[in-house]
């Protein structure tokens, strides 16, 4: 039995009740589920930063150009995960798509830096019962 399970990201990632109910099953009564993510509002680019913001609309463009808008990690649209290995995503364009980020970030700061905000934290706790 467990005080406390402690999970972050990815959780959104996994049947978050199915794991919850497993979780909750082996925390000692009282025990905690605690789950940590971003939260996804809110601006993420400050007012006259020292550099520039990550160019984030650039580089969903390429991910939409070359690996496609399907998701490929977690259980969301892409499921059963994607091919083994780069090369079987990206078929002949790997070399241009690990070229093509670079030229964005590059065009974006020539030094190579970027500012931004992290996004707030939102933290979910679930109790086990009393008995």
């Amino acid at each position: 039995m467990f005080a406390v399970a402690f999970f972050a990201q990815p959780l959104h990632w996994r049947d978050r009740e199915r794991v919850a109910r497993t979780v909750l099953g082996t925390l000692e009564p009282g025990g905690a589920l605690v789950h940590l993510a971003d939260r996804k509002t809110g601006a993420r680019t400050i007012a006259g930063p020292p550099c520039p913001a990550v160019p984030y609309a650039g580089i969903v463009g390429l991910v939409t150009r070359y690996p496609g808008p399907v998701p490929r990690a977690g259980r969301d649209l892409s499921p059963n995960g994607t091919p083994g290995g780069e090369a079987a995503v990206f078929g002949p364009h790997r070399e241009s798509f690990e070229a093509d980020p670079r030229r964005l970030l590059a065009g974006t700061s020539p030094p190579g830096r970027f500012a931004e905000r992290p996004p707030g934290t939102a933290v979910f706790v679930r109790c086990r019962r009393l008995p």
